[in-house]
C-alpha cells in the first residue's frame, strides 16, 4: 500500500532510504552506492520531496511493514514524470504495480521514465510481465577524478559559450530536438552547463555536455556526433576535454551512461563500469502522433515506386496514365513522380538506396503534399538502412500505400507521423474504366475533408473477378457480387478503443525484430489490424503469425483486432477458424474483440484505416469508428 509520507515519517525513515540506496537489486537510477554521492547529499534531495509541489514521495507498506520509499518528481509543463529514488526491500514488482497505479490515475496524460539497474532482477521481471520493452541498454560508468591524468587536450575542441552556441545547436537540434534538454532549455540554464564541440573543416562534428550545478558527483547528458558518421577519436577527444573541465573545478567523479561504442572509449579513459542500466517508459495515454494536412484541390502529391517497380515497365505504363489522368482530373491533384518511380521493376529492383532517395526526397520537398505509394512487392525491407527518419518528423505530409508499403507505415510510426492505410497507384487509382465508388468515397472523405468522428461502413458489395493488367482491357469493368457477411464479430463483446496500428499480415515477419517494429509499450491498448495479400498465406501461415503475436506479449495487451477481408474470398471460413483458436482456445482471451471481413488491404473495393488515430470497436452495434479526424487544416 502505497501513502504520502509526513514530516515525521521522513526523519524516521530516512536512514532505512538510504541504507537501501546503498544495494543495487534494490533501486532505480540515481544511485548512490558508488560511494560518491554521500548521505548528506541523499537527505538534501530527499528533503526536496517534502518542500516542492513537483515532487513527491510515498512510502509503501506490505504486511504492515514499510519496505519502500518511493521519491519521483513531474514536470507539468512537459507531462512528464521522473523518479528520484524508488527504493524497495521487499515486493519490489507489488510496489510498481501500486506506482504505474497511482501515475496513471493521478497524472492523467503523464508519459513516465525509469532505469533499472541489471542487478534489480523483480523490477524487470515486473516491467516485462507487465508488457512493457526494454527499450535501451546502457553500462553506467564512473571515473575518480583522484585517478584520472589529464591529457593534453585536441585543438579541434572548443567550448561553448553563449557567443558561439549557434555552433552547438545546429548540431543538437537535428540529432536530439526531442529529448527534454533541447538546445533551448540548456541556453536558458547555460551557466550550470558545460559544453565541448568538435570542429573539423568548419563543420561541427561532435558534441559533449554536462550541467555542472556545484555537485562533485558530475554526470555528463549526452554525446551528440553527425549521423552515420561516428569516429571513436573525435569521441575521446570531447571526452578528454570535458574530464578536463570538470577536474579543474574539483570534482570528485565523473557518471557516463554508454553504449557499446562509447564504453569501450570510456574504459581507456579511466571510467569503471557500475552496472548495466535498463531503460523503460511509458504513459497511460499514448503522446498523439503528429498528423499531417489535409488534402485540397491543387496540391502536389509525389509517385514513388518502393518495392516492385512495375509501374515503369512499358506493358503496365498505360496503368500509370489512368491513374495519373484521374488524380488529376477526378481529384484536382498535380502529380509529380518521383526520378525514379518510372525507371521499371529491374532498374527499380537493383537500387534500394534510389528508393529511399526518392522516398526522402518527397519529404523534404515543401511543395509536396502527399506521397502515394505505386503498388506494393515484398522488399520494402530493404530501404531501411538508407531511412532518415527525422527528415520525416520534420516534414510530416499524407503518406498512402498497403501490402508490402506496410513496411513505409512503421516507419511513419516510428517517426511520429499519422499514416494512411489504402489505396495505391497501381491499382485502385489505375483500376480500369472507374474507381470502385467505395474506395473513391474513402479518398475523399478521409483525405480531404474534416469531421470530428467517421463510421467505417462495410462495403455493399465485392468482387473476385480478374481483369488482366492488359491494353485491351481497359474498358472492362469488374464484374461486382453483393456482400452477404457485413462486420462478423468473430469474439469479444462491449465496445473497446485504441489507436489503430497494423498492415499486411505476410510482411509482419520482415519488419519483427527491425528498428521499425513497434515496442510492446506502443502496442499496449491499441487496436491491432491484418490483412493478406494476394498470395493467399495458408492457414497454417495465419497461424504460425498470430502465435509470434502471442509469443512477443502483443495479443495480450492490445484492445481489439481488425481482420481484413481474404482476397477473393480465399480461405474466408479457414481464417476464421485459425485465428479464434490461437485468440480464444490458446491465448485464452475470451473478451478480445475480433472483426472480421473488414475491406482494407487486397479486398476490392478498399477503404482507408488511418495509423496512429483512435478507433472504436462497438461488438453489439458492429460498428467501427474513427474517433478523431487524421488530418489538420
Amino acid at each position: 500500500m502505497l501513502s504520502k509520507i509526513t514530516n515525521a515519517e521522513f526523519e524516521h525513515y530516512i536512514d532505512f532510504a538510504y541504507e537501501l540506496s546503498m544495494n543495487l537489486s534494490s533501486i532505480s537510477f540515481p544511485i548512490y552506492c558508488d560511494g560518491i554521492k554521500t548521505k548528506d547529499e541523499f537527505v538534501n534531495i530527499s528533503k526536496r520531496g517534502l518542500e516542492r509541489d513537483s515532487e513527491e514521495i510515498l512510502l509503501f507498506r506490505k504486511d504492515g511493514f514499510v519496505e519502500g520509499w518511493i521519491h519521483f518528481y513531474t514536470l507539468p509543463q512537459d507531462a512528464y514524470i521522473g523518479p528520484k529514488n524508488l527504493l524497495v526491500r521487499n515486493g519490489y514488482a507489488e510496489a510498481l504495480g501500486e506506482l504505474l497505479e497511482y501515475w496513471n490515475t493521478n497524472y492523467t496524460d503523464y508519459n513516465w521514465h525509469i532505469y533499472f539497474p541489471d542487478e534489480n532482477k523483480n523490477a524487470l521481471q515486473f516491467m516485462a510481465e507487465k508488457g512493457l520493452s526494454d527499450i535501451e541498454q546502457q553500462y553506467v560508468d564512473i571515473l575518480h577524478f583522484d585517478h584520472f591524468e589529464s591529457k593534453q587536450e585536441s585543438l579541434h575542441t572548443l567550448l561553448i559559450t553563449s557567443e558561439n552556441f549557434e555552433i552547438f545547436r545546429s548540431l543538437h537540434d537535428r540529432q536530439e530536438n526531442e529529448m527534454y534538454w533541447n538546445s533551448d532549455r540548456i541556453f536558458e540554464d547555460l551557466n550550470n552547463w558545460v559544453i565541448y564541440a568538435y570542429i573539423e573543416n568548419e563543420i561541427c562534428q561532435g558534441a559533449v555536455y554536462y550541467n555542472n550545478k556545484g555537485k562533485k558527483a558530475l554526470e555528463i547528458f549526452g554525446l551528440d556526433v553527425l549521423q552515420n558518421t561516428y569516429d571513436p577519436e573525435i569521441t575521446k577527444q570531447l571526452l578528454l576535454s570535458c574530464l578536463a573541465n570538470a577536474k579543474q573545478q574539483r570534482a570528485e567523479s565523473m557518471y557516463f551512461f554508454t553504449n557499446d561504442k562509447t564504453h569501450t572509449i570510456a574504459k581507456d579513459l579511466g571510467f569503471q563500469c557500475i552496472t548495466v542500466a535498463h531503460y523503460f517508459c511509458g504513459s497511460e495515454t499514448k503522446k498523439q502522433l503528429i498528423k499531417p494536412k489535409r488534402l485540397k484541390r491543387g496540391d502536389r502529391i509525389a509517385i514513388v515506386s518502393l518495392s516492385w517497380g512495375g509501374l515503369g515497365d512499358e506493358k503496365f505504363r498505360h496503368k500509370y496514365d489512368i491513374a495519373k489522368k484521374r488524380l488529376e482530373h477526378d481529384f484536382g491533384l498535380e502529380v509529380v513522380c518521383m526520378p525514379h518511380a518510372l525507371r521499371g521493376s529491374e532498374f527499380v529492383a537493383m537500387h534500394p538506396e534510389l528508393r529511399a532517395k526518392d522516398f526522402m526526397d518527397a519529404f523534404k520537398d515543401p511543395t509536396i503534399s502527399a506521397i502515394f505509394c505505386a503498388i506494393g512487392g515484398d522488399d520494402t525491407i530493404r530501404l531501411l538502412p538508407y531511412i532518415d527518419f527525422d527528415i520525416i518528423h520534420a516534414n510530416p505530409k499524407i503518406f498512402m500505400g498497403y501490402s508490402d508499403s506496410t513496411v513505409n507505415h512503421f516507419m511513419l510510426y516510428k517517426a511520429g507521423i499519422v499514416s494512411f492505410y489504402g489505396p495505391s497507384v497501381m491499382c485502385e487509382f489505375g483500376e480500369y474504366v472507374k474507381m470502385f465508388d467505395y474506395t473513391e468515397k474513402a479518398v475523399r472523405e478521409i483525405l480531404f475533408e474534416r469531421w470530428d468522428t467517421y463510421p467505417l461502413l462495410p462495403s455493399s458489395e465485392w468482387t473476385d473477378d480478374f481483369v488482366s493488367w492488359k491494353e485491351e482491357n481497359i474498358n472492362t469493368l469488374h464484374r461486382m457480387k453483393k456482400d452477404t457477411h457485413g462486420y462478423e464479430i468473430l469474439n469479444g463483446r462491449g465496445t473497446v478503443t485504441g489507436t489503430l496500428l497494423g498492415g499486411c499480415l505476410d510482411v509482419f515477419m520482415m519488419a519483427v525484430g527491425t528498428a521499425i517494429w513497434p515496442s510492446l509499450n506502443e502496442w499496449t491498448g491499441s487496436l491491432l489490424f491484418v490483412e493478406t495479400s494476394e498470395e493467399k498465406p495458408s492457414p497454417d501461415f495465419v497461424t504460425w503469425t498470430f502465435r509470434n503475436l502471442a509469443a512477443q506479449g502483443i495479443l495480450k495487451i492490445i484492445n481489439g483486432i481488425i481482420v481484413g477481408k481474404p482476397k477473393d474470398e480465399a480461405y474466408y471460413e479457414e481464417y476464421k477458424q485459425v485465428i479464434t483458436q490461437v485468440i480464444v482456445e490458446e491465448e485464452k482471451l475470451t473478451e478480445l474483440p475480433i472483426f472480421y471481413n473488414v475491406n482494407i488491404g487486397h479486398a476490392k473495393p478498399i477503404g482507408i484505416l488511418p495509423i496512429g488515430i483512435r478507433a472504436e470497436l462497438n461488438c453489439e452495434k458492429k460498428t467501427i469508428t474513427f474517433l478523431e479526424c487524421p488530418t489538420v487544416t
